[in-house]
């Protein structure tokens, strides 16, 4: 009798212990380059202390995946605007171009008449400055292009890093109490 009250004393501390260690397992989730737990922001001391909890260098690589996010954003963003304006130069430049184009070609239709008359042929030739302009625009483009690709490589694996990260944490469990084939303790990972 005295064995089954020890034995059913031990197992009601370790239901209630049980409950209180996995009510202390909040999941958390990851919202741009910040942590939430229970709708609420996870300062930087409270990430250090959940993923240093896990393993040390856990926090270490969330450290370096969120200033890749950040960077991979921001290079994004740059890109972006450096590419419109590269397109909005080589769009100018291209219809000024044009215009200039067909600027000569109405222009030799007054030419051969004028120089028929005078004897003088006048110099039309395009003037360079929308083929500057053109020629400017293609490399601020590439250059914005190739910018969006290398922020997109970085942001896409450093948004990986960080979400492998988060699930490997959520994963991570100690439970005391009933588990799936009896009670005990349990280690989920």
């Amino acid at each position: 009798m005295k064995t089954t009250l020890l034995v059913g004393a031990i197992l009601c501390a370790l239901l209630s212990t049980g409950i209180k260690a996995s009510a202390q397992h909040n999941e958390i989730y990851r919202s741009g380059a910040d942590l939430f737990s229970c709708g609420t922001k996870l300062t930087s001391g409270q990430v250090y202390e959940l993923l240093s909890g896990v393993d040390e260098a856990t926090f270490v690589k969330w450290d370096k995946a969120r200033s890749g996010f950040k960077t991979g954003k921001g290079l994004l963003i740059g890109s972006g605007v450096l590419t419109g304006a590269g397109l909005v130069t080589l769009g100018v430049g291209v219809t000024g171009m044009m215009l200039e184009g067909v600027a000569m070609g109405i222009g030799s239709i007054f030419v051969v008449p004028l120089a028929a008359v005078t004897g003088e042929i006048p110099d039309i030739s395009p003037s360079g400055r929308y083929t500057a302009a053109a020629t400017a625009g293609l490399i601020i483009t590439g250059a914005g292009l190739l910018g969006l690709a290398a922020g997109t490589t970085v942001f896409c694996v450093s948004k990986h890093r960080m979400n492998k990260i988060v699930s490997g944490y959520n994963k991570t469990l100690l439970s005391f109490g009933i588990q799936q084939h009896g009670a005990g303790i349990s280690l989920v990972f």
